[in-house]
């Protein structure tokens, strides 16, 4: 790899972290707005948190998102990675790359800034025509977290998925409080708001359930064919074996096979598998352990090696999560490390083997 090919990779995936890194801190920041937003309506003070102090916390941090917002769409668009202009920012559908989810982040834009400036103008515009707009808060929040969830190639991240859910927990339990607060008064208003709510929950969570959390959200969420094989990040090759310097994600298939109990009893099971797409090669996944109950192996023992095509040295590790079909590798080559996260789906008849497999450096 030349040095200007190096620099390119390394900016590459700075962005990448700088992008994903900064719609997190977006989805946080809101939630805190909504949720202060939401205690200023109920009237919840206290000698130490005076009504004034929640509603300036509440405005400036609703000023400040703006702030973070505009860097998470500058670094997303200056990223090669994906094909985003400026213009997708602010026009949902606009964009080629996962346009339905992409655009809900428009969206989400689009409806703060409506908010924002109602808020800035509200002494002109009245208080009535100000709180309808005003409404729109929590749409462009919902619409937040539905983009974070299907744009984000690290939603399944445990951490990623643990800041999320507190996030809608966090809102949930402030618009519980605002829709009790004040009972009976305007009853079918505040039942059809819970209701709704309730729904939309239930509708979000069975739809990461079937979709983000899948094998194969990516070419489902609409990115285009020629980015599936393309690389988050270039790779390189030196001392004739690749050195993988961004995330990636790959298809797999294969087969298991299991022995038969040795005299203590303990059986091996192996996960020969191929990769197709960003960084095309073999995985190959050795389990050892006692058979359990319920058709699956308690691990004792394991052994990973990754070969990536054209590679003249294996990655080997072992396991360091085995949670049903879903797996989590660590693997090492001289001085690089990687984790490997296996999304697997295994026909118990046949034991064909398929899934997703996304790399990431350590």
């Amino acid at each position: 790899m030349t040095v200007a090919a190096a620099g390119t990779a390394h900016a590459s995936k700075l962005l990448w972290y700088l992008t994903r890194g900064s719609g997190l801190v977006c989805l946080v920041l809101l939630t805190a707005s909504v949720v202060l937003g939401i205690l200023t309506t109920v009237r919840v003070s206290g000698p130490r948190w005076p009504r004034f102090l929640i509603a300036g916390l509440h405005r400036n941090i609703s000023l400040f998102v703006m702030v973070v917002l505009a860097f998470h769409i500058a670094v997303a668009v200056l990223d090669s990675y994906a094909p985003l202009g400026w213009l997708d920012a602010v026009l949902p559908l606009n964009s080629s790359y996962r346009p339905v989810w992409l655009g809900l982040g428009a969206l989400s834009l689009d409806l703060l800034l409506a908010v924002i400036v109602t808020s800035l103008l509200r002494a002109r515009l009245g208080h009535r025509r100000w709180r309808a707009v005003h409404w729109a808060s929590y749409a462009s929040w919902l619409s937040a977290v539905v983009h974070g969830l299907g744009t984000g190639s690290d939603t399944k991240t445990s951490w990623v998925l643990v800041l999320t859910i507190v996030c809608v927990v966090s809102v949930v339990a402030a618009l519980a409080a605002r829709l009790v607060a004040g009972w009976p008064a305007h009853r079918r208003l505040r039942l059809s708001a819970g209701g709704l709510a309730v729904v939309s929950i239930t509708v979000l969570t069975g739809w990461v359930q079937a979709g983000p959390l899948q094998p194969g959200w990516a070419r489902v969420a609409g990115t285009p064919a020629s980015l599936l094989a393309k690389p988050l990040a270039p790779a390189a090759k030196a001392s004739g074996s690749p050195a993988i310097t961004g995330p990636f994600v790959d298809q797999l298939s294969g087969r298991l096979s299991q022995s038969a109990p040795d005299g203590s009893g303990q059986v091996k099971v192996t996960l020969d598998m191929t990769m197709s797409g960003t960084v095309p090669g073999a995985l190959s996944v050795v389990i050892t352990g006692q058979p359990s109950a319920g058709g699956g192996v308690t691990e004792t023992g394991s052994g990973v090696a990754f070969t990536p095509r054209g590679a003249s040295k294996v990655w080997n590790g072992s396991l360091t999560t085995l949670d049903g079909q879903r797996l989590t590798c660590r693997v090492r080559n001289g001085s690089q490390t990687l984790v490997l996260r296996l999304d697997l789906a295994i026909d118990g008849a046949s034991g064909a083997v398929s899934g997703q497999l996304q790399g990431q450096p350590a």
